[in-house]
């Protein structure tokens, strides 16, 4: 098993999430050309299923508060599988990710206290975050990614949607929004289809960001829809983000139901 970075105890972690998970590795020798090349810092988290759903996942960021996550090439994997693949919810809900959870309720519009049900929504999608770096955890205080962090982001995404071929994608937050939307207008080899804009929903309460863009060399094509971030720092609306998000990717209430 190759390794880029980190320690044996990381790879044999690791082997464990592959033998457990039954993760979808066939795009890793790809993906490993972009952490060998910096433009990733983190394998992201690919679903079993992956390949029949299609959906990718957007976070913001990995954070650092003494687990030296810069130096764990599969810290992405390994907190997907602990708080989202396998978790047994806490009663008293302290020991939960906010995130997941908040995620995990828009897909499948309840929070459910064991983890097979959320096991499937984790096995249908991939995700990882947009900053390649991670930012400072300091008394309680989290920094935020920098402009900078943002675009080098969104370079390295747009080679991986070359990659994995995604049809859905949810961006979680509007971070890096206005960087998406520069990062296309200026690039020579994606366009939009359809100019970018967002849309106020007064029923539902929310801005609707959905854009599709266009490989222009290979054709390929990919919708992206922006959310307000779930662990509501901006204040979260679930169900009238789930209601949106389906609205755009209809196939998901089949999928999600």
């Amino acid at each position: 098993m190759w390794r880029l970075g980190g320690d044996s105890i990381e790879n044999l972690n690791h082997e464990l999430i592959l033998i457990n998970c039954k993760m979808n590795t066939k795009y890793d020798s790809e993906i490993k050309l972009l952490l060998e090349n910096r433009e990733l810092r983190w394998f992201p988290w690919v679903g079993e299923n992956y390949d029949s759903a299609r959906i990718l996942l957007i976070g913001d960021s990995n954070y650092e508060d003494g687990g030296n996550v810069d130096a764990k090439d599969y810290w992405t994997r390994e907190f997907i599988r602990g708080e989202g693949f396998y978790k047994e919810l806490q009663v008293d809900n302290k020991h939960n990710s906010k995130l997941l959870r908040s995620v995990e309720k828009t897909f499948l519009s309840v929070t459910y206290k064991t983890a097979d049900r959320r096991k499937f929504l984790w096995s249908s999608v991939t995700y990882l975050n947009l900053s390649q770096k991670a930012v400072k955890v300091q008394n309680g205080k989290y920094e935020r990614p920098t402009v900078e962090d943002f675009e080098k982001g969104w370079d390295s995404i747009l080679k991986l949607f070359l990659i994995m071929k995604p049809n859905s994608v949810v961006k979680l937050g509007v971070s890096g929004e206005g960087n998406f939307v520069n990062k296309i207008r200026s690039n020579k080899d994606w366009e939009f289809k359809g100019e970018p804009s967002k849309v106020k929903n007064n029923i539902l309460g929310i801005y609707e960001r959905s854009w599709t863009i266009k490989h222009i060399i290979t054709g390929y094509e990919v919708t992206i829809v922006f959310i307000n971030h779930p662990s509501g720092s901006r204040g979260y609306k679930t169900e009238a983000w789930r209601t949106f998000i389906f609205s755009v990717f209809t196939e998901f209430a089949q999928m999600f139901k």
